[in-house]
Order: C-alpha cells, then structure tokens, then sequence
C-alpha cells in the first residue's frame, strides 16, 4: 500500500518534538546553530532538512570520526585555518579536474528535458549503471560537483561507450573564493562553535569548516543548476544516489524551494539488516529500500515521515546482462569466504572449514577480492584439496557451482538470481535479523558452525534442482525482488504515483 507523504504534517512536528526533548546531541547542536546563526549565514535549510543536517552532524561525530571511517589524509586536521584552506583548495582544484574530464563527454546535455533527472556519486561502484535499462521513460544523467576524482573518468567513459548523453556540473571560482573571504572574516565566531563542538563530542578534528563549506558550495551548485538547465515548469522526479549526506539533503531543500511540483526519490544503495541511520533517515519525498523487511525497519524508525517503498535487489547488483538460464554445474559448492581482520570473521571460517570433508564433494573457493592476499595465506591451509577461483567473475563462478556456502551477506542476490541453494554462516542469531513466518527449504541462515558436519550436504546438492527464489516468500520478504523485468515494473508503479 502507498502511504502519502505526511511531511510537514502535525504528526512530523510532533515526532520532531518529542525527538528534541529526548536526544541531548540533537539539542546541544542545535543551540550552536541558533548561537552563532548557522543557518541564518550559511545553512539556510527549511526546518525538515535543517532537522536532517543535525542528525548528520551528529552521525559526523558519533559514527564518522573513527579511524575507521577516515576518507581523508586531512580528516584529522585540528586547525581551523589549515581546514578551510584545504577544503577550498580541494573545491578550487574540483574546478580545473572538472573542466578537464568535461572535454572528453561525447554527449552533453545542454538542458534538462526529461521527466527524470538522476544525480549519481562517482563511487567505484556504479549503482546507476542500468538505471536507463530500469526505466522506459528518458532520463537526464547529472554528475553534480566532486571532491573525489577516482571513479569519475571510468563512469564518463561508460556512458560515452554507449553514446548517451551525461552532464557533469562544477563550482565556480568566484564562489570558492566569496567564501573564503566570509569565512575569514567570520573565523572568530566559527572557531569559538567549532572549539564547543568538538569539546562536547570529545573530539579534536575541526569538522565545522567542512560542513559550512559543503553546505554553502553545494546549495549554489544546485541553484544554479535549476535556473540553467531546468526551465520546463512540468513536474520532474530527481533520483538521488544516497540521501544522507549533506549535499544531497541541501539539494532537496533547494530543489523543494525553487521547484515545489518536483518530487525527489532516494534510490536503494544496498542492503541492510539493522537500523543504521545512513538507511533509516532518508529525507526525500520517497526512499527506495530492498525488501519488505528493510521497510519494516525504516518505518519503524523514519523521523522525517517519508514515504517508504520496498524495490528490489540494489541496482548495482545488476551487474551484466546475462542469461540466468541454467549451465552445467562444474562444482557442487562455492564457498564465498569473506575478510579475515577480525578474530570472529576468522574464527567463524576456520571452524566450519575445519568441519568440512573437502574429499567427498567438489568444492570451488572464492577469496574476497578486496583482501585476498591476507585471506588465502591464512584460510588456504583448511581448504583441503578445493579449487580456487582465479580470473573469473563472481557470476562466472556463481553459475558454475549447484549450491553456494556463504560467509558474506553481500553476494547473497547473485546467488538469488541463479537461483543456487545458500548456506549462509553468520555470526549473530539470524531470527534477530530475518523473518522466518515464511519457511524455505532453499535458504539455510545460521550461526551454529556444527551444520559444516551436521547437514546433510547430499540431499541439499540434489534438492538444486528445484530451486526457485521468484516464488520462494522467505528470499521475496527478506531480500526483495530479484529478477531485473520484475523490477522494472515495479519501479514503473513507484514512478507513475509521482507524475
């Protein structure tokens, strides 16, 4: 059931209320923000986003300043001065890289005269790379501004190999360097607000200049984006490749301003199994999440009353355009390993392995690409006479196994799609995680390390065969629809309630 908007609605105000009372980080923020006139200088978000920005403020804090989380050598930088000038150093090189990839787009738009306008971040994964495959209405593809240049060439090129048109926006100097003027002169005041907040949060990595500097740049981006390349007044659905973040809730807030016919979307950026904030606190009009499940946990905890709608497997999951008709199994199982770093992932591994007789049955193994090196030489003695992937995709070896061992959630929708029995190993209780109303046969989910010795791995090979996850109600809840037509009707159905 569609459920319509209620932002703005007393029950949004009285849920934002009642989350100021009890959360004192929300609070303390938030009086910052009204002492030193942040939104009024800067920020200039309507109550909902500004509600969102806090929260992200805080997520900068609690979640993001971890060393874990480092995405910057200049993360840590303590001194206000050094921070701004990097940050705008990196806003004026964005510029000059900018200018330079622009003149290798085969196709640019010149405006924007489709009813979709996708704004995708230039990760190394491409989530929106069959978003014009999804969807039968024509889309405009915007890159807005980056900071980060890894992935954008790769991408620009993609779209050149397939001749469609792509627009890639930019800051403009004289922005970065208004700002940094006010910044300067206002340097006394936001350096006493950033000294408090880095107190109250026990921290020493100067955050502020980063969010006033992404805030201001990325609002005039927008702006100008809008009054230059949007001029049809007919309402346009914008897709957004992740909501919470800064940039992309100041993009909602202008994009609402300026164009209030205008619905905005937060496409799914993959799945999850408890509440995050980075997935429970979209602030578009509609946040797209996987399954069922995931929007039981959204709604549970959506501050912001989005609506909320269930789609299917992450795009980026797609990630070819092959045939799922079914080949000839090479193997019996595939043993998707995942990282050793942490003593329980290695624990996990070697006590199964060590469980397995690796003589009886044909077995290929897959090391995580990512760690492989570190992963081999210590799982590769408890492997036993297995074969071990080499050269080939995850699909490729999908598709040459009958039946796969998980250690990783996150290549579960490729064996979904193949329709290959799963035994996933975790480490948690799964019934704190999925919903078992639905019983399968195909899916084993579990914790207990002993199934290694204890299932019966023949009748599990065989039952292969009738393996069908378009029907099965536990893969369809838990883990969404995973069949790329399936999909596009029902992204169709979501897109067609807002025009």
């Amino acid at each position: 059931e569609i459920m319509p908007s209620l932002v703005g609605s007393e029950m949004c105000i009285r849920d934002r209320n009642n989350y100021m009372k009890n959360d004192k980080d929300y609070i303390f923020v938030r009086s910052l923000i009204d002492k030193y006139r942040l939104n009024e200088k800067y920020f200039h978000l309507d109550e909902k986003y500004l509600f969102s920005y806090i929260d992200r403020i805080v997520y900068e804090y609690r979640v993001m300043d971890t060393l874990t989380f480092v995405t910057s050598k200049w993360s840590r930088v303590s001194s206000y001065f050094l921070k701004v000038f990097i940050i705008l150093g990196g806003a004026f090189l964005s510029v000059i890289k900018t200018q330079k990839i622009k003149k290798s787009i085969a196709l640019a738009n010149t405006s924007f005269d489709s009813g979709i306008i996708a704004l995708p971040f230039a990760d190394n994964v491409m989530r929106m790379k069959r978003l014009r495959d999804l969807c039968d209405m024509d889309i405009d593809i915007c890159y807005h501004p980056h900071f980060h240049f890894q992935s954008l060439q790769k991408q620009i090129d993609y779209y050149n190999s397939r001749n469609e048109s792509v627009y890639l926006d930019y800051f403009r100097l004289s922005d970065t360097i208004d700002l940094a003027v006010k910044m300067l002169a206002d340097s006394h005041q936001l350096r006493k607000c950033s000294k408090e907040l880095d107190r109250y949060f026990n921290s020493n990595t100067c955050k502020l200049p980063g969010i006033v500097i992404v805030s201001v740049l990325y609002r005039q981006s927008m702006t100008r984006l809008l009054k230059r390349m949007v001029t049809s007044q007919t309402s346009k659905i914008w897709l957004m490749d992740f909501c919470f973040e800064l940039k992309y809730i100041t993009f909602n807030d202008v994009i609402h301003k300026q164009r209030p016919q205008d619905k905005t979307i937060h496409l799914q950026h993959g799945s999850f199994f408890t509440y995050q904030p980075a997935y429970c606190n979209p602030c578009c009009d509609i946040s797209l999440c996987c399954s069922p499940r995931e929007k039981d946990i959204i709604d549970q905890n959506n501050k912001y009353k989005s609506r909320i709608e269930y789609l299917g497997a992450p795009l980026q999951s797609f990630i070819d355009k092959s045939n799922i008709d079914k080949v000839e199994s090479s193997f019996d199982i595939l043993f998707l390993m995942t990282d050793t770093y942490s003593a329980e992932n290695k624990m996990l591994q070697t006590i199964f392995l060590k469980g397995f007789d690796f003589l009886r049955y044909k077995v290929l193994v897959r090391y995580r690409p990512a760690s492989r090196i570190d992963d081999e030489t210590y799982l590769s003695p408890f492997i036993g006479g297995a074969t071990v992937s080499n050269g080939t995709t995850l699909t490729d070896d999908v598709k040459s196994a009958k039946t796969i061992v998980s250690f990783s959630e996150d290549a579960l929708y490729i064996g979904l799609r193949y329709n290959k029995r799963i035994v996933v190993i975790c480490s948690e209780d799964p019934k704190e995680t999925y919903n078992f109303d639905n019983s399968t046969s195909n899916i084993i989910i579990t914790n207990h390390l002993s199934i290694s010795k204890s299932l019966d791995w023949d009748a599990f090979i065989e039952g292969a065969e009738e393996c069908d996850y378009n029907t099965d109600n536990f893969a369809l809840y838990n883990f969404g629809i995973n069949n790329f037509e399936q999909l596009r009707i029902r992204f169709k159905e979501i897109l067609t309630t807002c025009l």
